[in-house]
């Protein structure tokens, strides 16, 4: 049977644009981060980032986002270039400081294998814009999945979560779990 830890928890600051993981041990299977985000950045939305071990490039992300609020439909999107983050300019986002108060974005995302130094990264994330009340202009995306994977093989020592274009608010937390077995 697969046992599960709390590796680390981190919440916001309000004034910080990064929350990170180092020094993540490399005894378990996989890593799972749960997360629930808010940028201060003025907008309904805001992007977020991730990055591995600092690394700056390879990394590569496909899915599919819902549109919930409107007419529009689901539609699929893919980073085809290896880039700096894991991200994806039609992808997730989190709650903005102009979304509906107290909205936040749950995330769950996954990094399977993730200790095996022979293997390149992959993993799955999920979101929920957060703020469906407020979603009209944004309404290709309150919904998604992807997957994302890492031209380098390496054992993931560190996670850097990134808020692209203001910080996590005191009330944003991010807590990474580690399977074993």
């Amino acid at each position: 049977m697969a046992t599960v830890e709390v590796v680390d928890q981190a919440n916001g600051t309000g004034s910080a644009s990064t929350i990170s993981f180092t020094s993540i041990p490399a005894d378990f299977k996989h890593l799972q981060e749960v997360a629930f985000i808010r940028s201060t950045y003025a907008a309904a939305l805001a992007q977020f980032k991730i990055k591995i071990n600092g690394n700056t490039t390879g990394y590569y992300a496909a899915g599919i986002n819902s549109g919930l609020n409107s007419s529009s439909t689901p539609f699929a999107f893919a980073e085809t270039s290896a880039g700096s983050e894991i991200y994806s300019a039609l992808g997730w986002f989190q709650a903005g400081s102009t979304a509906t108060a107290d909205a936040h974005t749950p995330i769950e995302m996954w990094f399977a294998n993730y200790a095996e130094s022979s293997t390149k990264n992959c993993g799955i994330i999920t979101w929920r814009c957060g703020d469906n009340n407020n979603n009209t202009a944004y309404n290709a995306n309150p919904v998604g999945v992807a997957g994302w994977f890492s031209d380098t093989a390496e054992t993931i020592t560190s996670i850097e979560f990134i808020d692209a274009v203001g910080n996590f608010t005191a009330t944003s937390w991010i807590t990474l779990y580690g399977w074993r077995g």
